[in-house]
């Protein structure tokens, strides 16, 4: 045993032998006796390094304790010590001191009282820490094991007032109105007993009752039980408890005169009696009165006494709440800021400046935001991510200097968005989920959840992200607030994670669930036309349209009307009835002149006419379309149309035109349509024997592997191809044929069927390839090879085989002669095959 404990054995015995007692202090524990034993006083400078890290459980007493040699001194003196530190307040050394007498007297005929007391001083010490939850258990206990107990009725008010104080209203209300309940059973037997203690016991249970009441909003009942309690039967304490509650109701119920006079009157009596704890509690709710009559500056003042450091540190962190909440109110952000920063300077560390650090970070997390006029004199010359960075360390500071305090989840809450809004997804994340593990269900417990949600969604992890919308909405099912703040965009989102992660039916249930609560909601034509376009994308056409018909039916005029008429005339293009697609572009047209998506609507009209072999009324469509939009990002699809059009009808010069149009284009997105309008230029010069322009034309092709990289094999393979073509042709227009353009071209050939691999160009390189040698007479065999590679590919048609296998005949017959005139028959029958 340490010295500690040593010197508490001898404060002990002196104790014992000298009663001696302190001056009267008053106490701030309801059940506490008034007066300090000087054991008490000493035990709690003793015991805050060894008491504090026990927690003895009155189940398994080794846990914290070891049996010491049983003294001599008389154990009823030493089980007084105890008492006096347990009557004093002293919960936690009065529990350790029970224990401990237990373990060294575990025979004697007080072992179950003093048990009891144990599990009675472990549920005070609970109620002190804050522990609420811990202390119901301990005080459903004590009730359920000790019914004939003396201190039945004590048990039982404080099971209700741990209740009130956890805002459990009507569990609170049950345990104090309810027949069958311990607090009525024990007050009727103690009516006649005679005990003044049990009477205040019983009075302080109705002035609970009726400020549970007034929690409630029931003011009807606070009133009437608060005019049922008899002046004459009050004690100084629950006189002025009584005029707090009354306090309180006159504010519920506007009565602003009477709330004031009262509150005057409330104060002046915590002053006469010298009272810390009703001192703070009567200035706390001075300051809400006389904001209530709208006197901010005396409201400010009034708080400002309870910054005392003689005030408990919960009071001075609801003053500095307080007086932060006026100064908003008051449209004095700047001061609020000074005020603020200056309370972070004061000399003496204090354990409600946690609060001044999280409302600094918020207020300047509200500036970013720009959704609160909290004025910007002080920080509107900062940029918005300053703002956000100095929210930041506000936050973090907060968290890392008081990581006990009662705001250390709403603190995770706000750095969670600032992390949000630095686009740091995994800090975001984690201090989202950290703030749900430490918030109670609020609003601000609600929304981490569902920025948990969009973060997985962002991540790609829908199924995730599906799974913490259905929690927050299972969770929050009941409560209004948030069904009524969140749940159409919870349900929008939930939709969106469904589609993501391709599970349909859900997303056709969770649509229908926003149509059905959500009718005219900002969410449900957003919704129903998301999973609409999803069906579409899946190639659930009809679903798809049945469902847009729906929303025509359903709603008369409505923004995104010509996106579902449009989406309806779409499914019937992608279903491949185009006629029926025809009809609805041009319906569309009529109706939705103007619209922004008129310029697709023009091209995709234009484009099912060519489809349908309404060539010319293509071309005057497409040319409408053009002159109307060149610009749009569609008039170079366009443009591409007509230059292929005049191509294909042999008008180059048209065709050249209209290529040159889209090469001319400098939008962003003409790249690509820039790059083939030069491979068709090319194939335009080749055509008329322009073999110098078509490797012009191709020469910025060839230089820019970027742009050619990007185009992909097929357009690649077919550059190289043209390439080797025109090499090809500018060779054999001389005699004999140029054998550096031959080079070339054989070179050009086999890039696209060596290099370039896969494309659809390889068969058509083996045959240019054979043409060339064949042409060059330079080795019949090795065109022979090239043609039969060439005619290795499946996926030719009748055509391109059929001038192949012509070709290779005549390979093959040129190989059957011989110099000396002889011809070799077998290779001729080969030939003769090829042919027929």
């Amino acid at each position: 045993m340490c010295d500690g404990w040593l010197q508490i054995s001898v404060c002990r015995d002196f104790m014992i032998n000298h009663p001696l007692k302190v001056p009267f202090l008053q106490g701030i524990h309801l059940l506490r006796v008034p007066c300090w034993g000087l054991l008490g006083v000493l035990v709690s400078g003793c015991l805050v390094g060894e008491l504090q890290s026990q927690e003895a459980t009155l189940d398994d007493p080794q846990a914290s304790a070891t049996p010491r040699a049983p003294s001599e001194v008389d154990p009823q003196q030493v089980l007084e010590a105890s008492m006096r530190l347990f009557d004093d307040g002293f919960f936690h050394a009065a529990k350790q001191g029970f224990v401990d007498w237990l373990l060294q007297f575990p025979d004697h005929a007080s072992t179950s009282r003093v048990r009891e007391f144990a599990l009675w001083a472990t549920a005070e010490d609970r109620m002190q820490k804050g522990q609420y939850k811990l202390a119901t258990d301990d005080l459903s206990q004590l009730l359920e094991q000790y019914p004939e107990s003396q201190n039945r009725l004590n048990y039982a008010f404080r099971e209700a007032w741990v209740l009130f104080r956890m805002e459990d209203y009507e569990n609170a209300l049950a345990r104090l109105i309810r027949e069958d309940q311990p607090f009525q059973e024990a007050s009727r037997q103690s009516e006649t007993s005679g005990d003044p203690g049990l009477t205040l016991t019983r009075l302080r249970g109705r002035l609970l009752l009726a400020e549970t009441y007034l929690k409630m909003k029931d003011f009807e009942q606070a009133k009437r039980v608060l005019d049922a309690i008899p002046d004459w039967s009050l004690s100084d304490e629950l006189v002025w408890r009584r005029e707090f509650v009354l306090t309180q109701l006159q504010l519920a119920e506007e009565n602003l005169i009477e709330a004031r006079q009262s509150a005057t009157r409330l104060l002046a009596w915590a002053r006469s009696i010298d009272s810390a704890e009703w001192i703070s509690e009567s200035v706390a709710l001075k300051g809400d009165v006389l904001q209530a009559n709208g006197q901010y500056d005396a409201a400010l003042a009034t708080y400002e006494q309870n910054l005392s450091s003689k005030t408990h540190v919960a009071r001075r962190r609801q003053a500095r709440l307080k007086m932060v909440e006026l100064g908003l109110l008051m449209n004095q952000s700047s001061e609020v800021l000074s005020r603020l920063e200056s309370m972070l300077e004061e000399p003496q560390p204090d354990a409600s400046l946690d609060v001044v650090l999280l409302t600094m970070g918020e207020i300047r997390l509200k500036q970013y935001f720009g959704s609160n006029e909290v004025g910007r004199q002080k920080g509107a010359d900062l940029p918005s991510r300053d703002l956000l960075v100095i929210a930041r360390g506000h936050l973090e500071q907060m968290l890392r200097d008081y990581p006990q305090s009662a705001y250390y989840g709403r603190a995770l809450y706000a750095l969670g968005w600032c992390f949000w809004e630095q686009e740091d997804g995994a800090q975001s994340m984690d201090a989202f989920a950290k703030a749900k593990g430490a918030l109670p269900l609020s609003m601000e417990h609600a929304e981490s959840l569902f920025k948990q949600g969009d973060l997985y969604l962002i991540q790609g992890d829908a199924r995730r992200a599906l799974g913490l919308y259905h929690e927050m909405q299972d969770t929050y099912q009941e409560n209004q607030e948030v069904r009524a703040q969140l749940f159409d965009q919870l349900l929008y989102q939930s939709l969106k994670a469904a589609i993501t992660a391709k599970d349909v039916s859900a997303a056709s249930r969770i649509a229908e669930d926003i149509i059905q609560h959500y009718p005219s909601g900002p969410f449900t034509q957003r919704s129903q036309l998301m999973l609409g376009q999803e069906l579409m994308h899946i190639r659930k056409l009809e679903e798809a349209r049945s469902l847009f018909m729906r929303m025509l039916e359903r709603f008369d005029d409505f923004a995104s009307r010509p996106l579902v008429e449009l989406s309806v005339a779409r499914s019937y293009e992608l279903e491949g009835d185009w006629a029926q697609a025809l009809v609805g572009y041009n319906q569309w047209l009529e109706q939705f002149s103007g619209d922004s998506r008129e310029p697709e609507v023009l091209y995709g009209r234009a484009w099912l006419e060519d489809r349908l072999g309404k060539t010319s009324e293509a071309m005057e469509h497409f040319q409408i379309m053009l002159k109307a939009f060149p610009h749009h990002p569609n008039a170079l699809l366009a443009s591409n149309w007509i230059g292929d059009h005049y191509f294909n009808q042999g008008d180059f010069s048209e065709a050249e035109a209209a290529y040159g149009q889209v090469i001319a284009a400098k939008a962003d997105e003409s790249e690509s349509h820039s790059a083939r309008a030069r491979l068709m230029l090319a194939k335009c010069r080749f055509y008329q024997n322009d073999y110098e322009g078509v490797l012009e034309h191709l020469s910025p092709l060839l230089e820019d592997a970027a742009i050619m990289e990007s185009m992909g094999k097929d357009f690649m393979a077919e550059v190289f191809l043209c390439q080797g073509d025109a090499q090809f042709a500018f060779a054999r227009t001389t005699t004999p044929y140029n054998p550096v353009a031959l080079g070339r071209a054989s070179n050009a050939y086999t890039t696209v069927y060596a290099v370039h691999r896969p494309n659809r160009w390889e068969p058509l390189a083996w045959g240019r390839r054979g043409d060339l040698l064949y042409f060059s007479g330079e080795d019949y065999q090795e065109a022979i090879n090239a043609y039969e590679e060439a005619l290795k590919y499946e996926y030719l048609n009748i055509g391109t085989r059929s001038q192949l296998a012509v070709s290779l005949g005549l390979a093959k017959e040129r190989l059957s002669e011989s110099e000396d005139g002889t011809r070799d028959m077998a290779m001729e029958t080969e030939a003769l095959n090829h042919y027929l």
